[in-house]
């Protein structure tokens, strides 16, 4: 691909509607896979507890088990948060995923 090409991809795409999972005519910010992935298991967690809490979520596999994918989604969460803050990323500029429903969460002020 020549670089006229590219570029002319990289234009359709921020120029093409959000619907159509372009940028809408603007251009937004990229973020690390580590970022994203927090955004996308943060939206789990809210979109999946917001009824009925953590009980029902992964409770198919017993009480123990349950228990050990919140401690590791925790972990995650916290780990992704603890590096965007040394590598200087505010976790309130990533906002939620795409086609999120609800009130996104104002994660603490950085240190």
């Amino acid at each position: 691909m020549d670089p006229g090409e590219i570029a002319d991809r990289i234009c359709a795409y921020i120029d093409a509607p959000v619907k159509a999972y372009g940028c809408g005519g603007k251009l937004e910010r990229w973020w690390p896979f580590y970022v994203l992935q927090w955004r996308q298991s943060l939206g789990f967690e809210i979109e999946m507890t917001k009824r009925d809490g953590r009980e029902g979520v992964w409770a198919q596999w017993g009480q123990e088990a349950w228990a050990d994918h919140w401690r590791r989604h925790d972990s995650k969460l916290a780990e992704a948060v603890e590096r965007m803050r040394a590598e200087g990323i505010d976790p309130n500029e990533v906002g939620p995923p795409r086609g999120f429903k609800g009130k996104w969460p104002k994660i603490e002020a950085m240190a």
